[in-house]
């Protein structure tokens, strides 16, 4: 299982530590390609960012729809930034 270190609205795949392999299979998505994870007890729709405006990849995933950004900004940002919580992959 890993965990995930909450800073703020993007879950910065830095972030993300355990040895069950989830970082390295998110940092293999294309840009762009959408992802479904449980982070604590909810899930999230998450998209991989595109690269910034220096030609580098962005190493985060955002929200993949307005629904998933404003749970997250109402209930997980606020009450555990700076904490750590269990986050996995949910297979289709």
């Amino acid at each position: 299982m890993s965990t995930v270190e909450i800073r703020d609205e993007c879950i910065w795949l830095k972030r993300i530590e355990g040895e069950d392999g989830l970082r390295d299979r998110l940092e293999a998505l294309p840009e762009g390609a959408p992802v479904v994870l449980k982070i604590g007890r909810e899930t999230s729709a998450r998209r991989k960012m595109r690269q910034g405006a220096n030609a580098r990849p962005t190493p985060g995933l955002r929200p993949a729809c307005d629904a998933s950004k404003a749970w997250w900004k109402s209930n997980v940002q606020p009450a555990r930034t700076g904490g750590r919580l269990p986050i996995s992959e949910v297979e289709a």
